[in-house]
Formats: C-alpha cells, sequence, structure tokens
C-alpha cells in the first residue's frame, strides 16, 4: 500500500478504533478533525529532528533592498518551504527574524529542513510517529477516553524517539554494534 495523507490519517484513526475515512476533505467528523490538525502536526514533527528525507541545502539570495540590523551587515530572503535552518556554512553565525536570515558574511548557503508535503518522501519511522502523534492529539476528543488519550501520548513519544533514533543511524555510513560490557556479559 503506498503511502498516503489518507493512509496515514487512516493509521491514526485504527489506533483509536475510530471509523476510517475517504480523504481529508470528506464530510465526516474524523475527516474534520484531522483535517484541522494534519498539516499543523506533520510541520511540528519536521521540525522536531533533521530528518534525512527532509534535508536539503541552498546558495540563499542577497536582499540588498531591505534594511539590516544593526549586528549584522546583510539580509538574505529564507527560502519558503524551510522549516528550520540547520546551519549556515562553514558554521558562520547569523540569526533568523522572520522570512530572513541576517549575518556579516557577503554570501549564505545552508542546510535546512524542507517542508515535505508528499507523504512518499517520508521515512517509514516519520509516517508512524506522526500518525501516533494524531492520533494522540484526537484520542480524547474523538474517543471520550482519557485512559485512551495518556496511552495514545505515551505511544506517540515513543514511536518519535524510535522515528528520531533510526534515521539518526541511517545517516551515519557505520554499523551500531553491541560494546565490549554487553558483548563480555552475552557469553
Amino acid at each position: 500500500m503506498s503511502v498516503s495523507d489518507v493512509s496515514i490519517a487512516n493509521r491514526a484513526l485504527t489506533l483509536l478504533s475510530a471509523g476510517r475515512i475517504l480523504s481529508l476533505s470528506e464530510d465526516s467528523e474524523n475527516a474534520r478533525k484531522i483535517s484541522a490538525i494534519y498539516e499543523d502536526t506533520r510541520n511540528a514533527l519536521l521540525e522536531e529532528h533533521n530528518w534525512n528525507f527532509a534535508r536539503t541545502e541552498v546558495t540563499l539570495s542577497l536582499l540588498s533592498l531591505f534594511p539590516v540590523l544593526e549586528t549584522w551587515a546583510n539580509a538574505f530572503q529564507l527560502p519558503s518551504d524551510c522549516i528550520r535552518v540547520i546551519r549556515m556554512q562553514q558554521d558562520i553565525a547569523f540569526a533568523i527574524y522572520s522570512d530572513r536570515l541576517y549575518t556579516n558574511s557577503d554570501t549564505a548557503s545552508i542546510e535546512y529542513i524542507i517542508r515535505v508535503t508528499d507523504p512518499t518522501k517520508f521515512s517509514s519511522g516519520f509516517v508512524k510517529a506522526l500518525a501516533s502523534k494524531i492520533a494522540s492529539d484526537l484520542a480524547f476528543g474523538i474517543t471520550q477516553d482519557a485512559t485512551l488519550a495518556a496511552n495514545m501520548y505515551k505511544i506517540a513519544e515513543r514511536d518519535l524517539s524510535e522515528a528520531k533514533w533510526s534515521d539518526a543511524q541511517a545517516g551515519l555510513g557505520i554499523q551500531q554494534t553491541a560494546g565490549t560490557f554487553i558483548t563480555a556479559r552475552e557469553q
């Protein structure tokens, strides 16, 4: 099954034992509730971690007519799809105000988290974490069950932690192995 916004929504609804939907825009209570939080929840999760699938680099455009701040010599326009700047090339100091990056450098190349809206680009861990987070956020509103809502919160935190760990390992290019202490204890 291919990943879509609807399949992620239905995964969240399944966690709540709630009725599935055919689209985020359908005329049903569950669709309206998920549709109301889906984009914000996705963007918040994207912002929380340097997801490998959402990282990109770009050289920014200098804003020659834009007033600069006292501390900074130059202002650059951030991309409209920028969720969060990870770093600037060569670790040059910078500050972000609104949709602009300020620095004393004459050029600005950044690595940043892009707003990924195509769910087929998400890692499988991110899909699971997003569905769990949506279920957690909607648990009480859909089921009126405080115990389920508390359990969904714990599940969402666990799934996000696992997704972050897996994603961080994917970019290392090295295999994690058990330390000598653990290996010795197993013998």
